[in-house]
């Protein structure tokens, strides 16, 4: 069995609930009448269309459900479920099948777990419609009436729509990552979980007692008198510890010697905006803009996009926004891609905008219209290589901001424009790639997998992809020291800006900024406040002369040691 990924810190204590849909089987798959095919076709959307505003307007996560709604009330998905009907005369319910089936199958075929979990999505509506097609009654989890540990293959946003935080202790699910909706869910609502362990529905058994320990990986099933005292003990300690980490959330993350940094956030949609709140980010280091052209089948309205990005850009300033980053692995349904070899080096994010320009000038007003309120608009262009791929980004805002005076819009004047550092090529080439820009953010996830040629999503390379390694330090140092020098504001808003003892590196190098998950902000904001930064010079110095990855691990591990957080 594996253990699976930490999505949400806490300890649970409860009885097991097994939560398992039964799984639909639609016997009948051709219909002697159309009219009537069609008919129970539109009396199930509309039913779910009813439900799902409701959802929207009651549930705390109503922009989860307003993303159903348009998938739901999508034109294509409708019109080939009809042509399904008409054409090859199937039932109502085998035809919704066929035609949801075709969108789940492209998601999954893609190499990125975002796009993999975004097919969870189209699974949950197409779970609602049949049922009503069939009707069958649409299972949920607001029956729990004691204190329980829920666990199952997978958590929709509708199984989460109706949780009694009264009752329900803790999450465990065999799939998903640390993107997916019930990793988020659990980490908006504090309930402490574990995602991907595989085989565990099999391994519990209903009203299993069972404690979850989401800080130390562990899962004591049946426990006995001693155990559960110890457990509830630790409850008790990371109680305390959680509401002591709450107080730091409007205090700045200064070391005991005063320098500081600032703690933004990355975040992915609108539906990310209270946990910035409830965490205390100073801003928004990363502004993913793909969900909005993931979660449609179809290319995302000015309309649209402007609707989503205005909600961010009105609640916190300043936000560094990211263009499109798709492309290559990350296929949409509604834009042709040629097959590639190697997508992870191939036609994407700035690529594929420089020859989608028409996609690329509609995100780009979306954005300069909706940030008029913004002190600064930063515009961050990822994937960028060489000089001239700024250059010809430059020409196309010029032709953006033209095209909007034409229009007379109003629209952000003041525009910050950054790029990404995720290619050794820009990582070495700072100096002249100042010329044209005003600030960079290091995208670590990135730069370690084309600066070691190793997929980070492949296991049997994994050993490759390791921050701690000097040589990753010794660039990122330098990218660093030559952004300084031409007087860039700098930041970092990959995933290892999370880890403390790096974090603490970052700062000894001169980082103005690092973006990581919300969640992440307190714990991060307690380690800088107790190090000094002298400390850190020293220990960013002994770093560098060190030989590997261990050894350096090793030596940062040791001065938090010496922290007693």
């Amino acid at each position: 069995m594996s253990k699976g990924m930490i999505a949400c810190k806490g300890i649970a204590i409860g009885k097991v609930y097994i939560f398992k849909k039964e799984k639909i089987t639609i016997s009948e798959k051709t219909s002697s009448s159309v009219d009537e095919s069609l008919k129970k076709l539109s009396a199930a959307i509309k039913k779910s269309e009813d439900e799902l505003k409701h959802l929207i307007k009651t549930s705390a996560h109503g922009d989860i459900f307003d993303a159903h709604l348009s998938i739901l009330q999508d034109i294509e998905l409708i019109e080939l479920s009809q042509k399904l009907i008409k054409e090859d005369k199937m039932t109502a319910a085998y035809a919704y099948q066929e035609a949801t089936n075709h969108y789940i199958q492209m998601f999954e075929a893609i190499e990125d777990e975002y796009f993999k979990e975004r097919a969870l999505d189209i699974k949950d509506i197409q779970h609602r419609v049949l049922c009503h097609i069939l009707n069958i009654e649409v299972k949920d989890l607001s029956s729990i009436e004691e204190p329980s540990i829920i666990v199952a293959n997978d958590l929709t946003p509708s199984d989460t729509s109706n949780l009694d935080l009264n009752y329900i202790q803790g999450i465990i699910t065999e799939t998903g990552g640390l993107t997916s909706h019930t990793a988020i869910i659990a980490r908006s609502l504090d309930i402490p979980t574990i995602v991907g362990i595989k085989g565990i529905t099999d391994q519990l058994k209903e009203d299993d007692m069972l404690i979850l320990d989401a800080i130390d990986h562990n899962l004591h099933i049946n426990p006995d008198k001693k155990i559960t005292n110890t457990y509830l003990k630790k409850l008790e300690d990371f109680i305390t510890y959680k509401k002591k980490l709450a107080g730091l959330k409007d205090v700045p993350a200064e070391t005991t010697d005063g320098v500081k940094v600032k703690l933004f956030a990355n975040i992915g949609s609108p539906k990310d905006i209270e946990t910035l709140d409830h965490y205390g980010a100073q801003g928004v280091g990363l502004f993913r803009t793909e969900f909005l052209f993931m979660d449609s089948t179809t290319t995302p309205s000015i309309e649209k996009q402007k609707q989503a990005y205005k909600e961010i850009f009105d609640h916190i300033d300043p936000v560094i926004i990211r263009t499109l980053d798709i492309g290559g692995d990350k296929n949409l349904p509604y834009l042709k891609f040629d097959h590639e070899e190697n997508p992870f080096l191939g036609h994407r994010a700035i690529r594929l905008c420089l020859s989608e320009i028409e996609l690329f000038k509609t995100q780009l007003k979306a954005i300069l219209i909706a940030s008029k309120k913004q002190k600064h608009l930063y515009l961050m262009i990822p994937m960028i290589a060489k000089v001239d791929e700024i250059v010809q980004t430059k020409k196309v805002i010029e032709e953006v901001k033209k095209e909007l005076q034409k229009e007379d819009v109003a629209y952000q004047e003041n525009i910050k424009l950054g790029i990404m550092i995720e290619i050794p090529s820009a990582a070495l080439n700072i100096k002249r790639l100042a010329k044209h820009i005003d600030f960079i953010s290091i995208g670590s996830n990135d730069l370690i997998q084309y600066l070691y040629a190793a997929d980070r999503m492949n296991e049997k390379v994994s050993y490759l992809y390791e921050p701690f390694d000097p040589t990753l330090l010794e660039l990122i140092n330098k990218v660093i020291k030559d952004s300084k020098d031409a007087g860039l504001e700098t930041g970092l808003c990959g995933e290892i800006g999370s880890i403390p003892e790096i974090a603490l590196l970052l700062m000894a190098m001169g980082i103005d900024e690092i973006s990581l998950t919300a969640a992440m902000i307190p714990e991060l904001k307690q380690v800088v406040r107790a190090s000094s930064f002298k400390e850190m010079t020293k220990l960013l110095e002994k770093a560098l002369q060190l030989d590997d990855a261990k050894a350096v691990k090793s030596l940062m591990s040791d001065y938090l040691k010496t922290l007693n957080l």
